[in-house]
């Protein structure tokens, strides 16, 4: 089920069946459409594969009819946790689990580049699928990129 008819994933091997609703209003009208298929196909098992759609179902649980039919999903606070790179490195390094070293970067915000080893991964902190990952092997293609335009939004260095 999806608001985009054209979308990929539908052309996948294990998709059987594909049902398109147009984008909804609001939050209550995406779970409607939800409640509506799983009672009209029979559905065993909702799984939400998007972060939008699981943040939706998250926030609007009880709304959900067939709840018991519902993949366990982390509480919508993991979720945002495990969803910005920087929230998740601080939450890391503060839980004493293993993780790169690491520092955010903002535009116009100064920061110790000194301390970098390089080679560098630069992650924006929100974003999806590897999106936006540039690797550096040395500081002046690190000061370069930063001195762009490129540099458009808050990154994690990884080290």
């Amino acid at each position: 089920m999806s608001n985009d008819k054209d979308i990929p994933m539908k052309h996948s091997r294990n998709v059987h069946e594909f049902y398109f609703y147009p984008k909804s209003d609001s939050d209550i009208g995406f779970i409607k459409n939800i409640n509506h298929e799983v009672e009209k196909q029979n559905i065993d098992l909702i799984m939400p594969i998007f972060e939008f759609s699981t943040k939706i179902i998250l926030k609007h649980k009880s709304s959900i009819t067939s709840i018991d039919k519902l993949v366990l999903l982390p509480s919508f606070d993991n979720l945002q946790i495990a969803n910005n790179k920087g929230v998740l490195n601080k939450h890391l390094e503060k839980n004493n689990l293993p993780c790169p070293k690491s520092q955010i970067i903002q535009k116009d915000i100064k920061f110790d580049i000194s301390t970098i080893e390089y080679p560098v991964l630069l992650k924006p902190t929100e974003s999806i699928g590897g999106g936006g990952i540039y690797v550096f092997n040395n500081k002046n293609a690190l000061v370069e990129f930063l001195n762009s335009d490129k540099f458009d939004c808050t990154y994690l260095v990884q080290y």
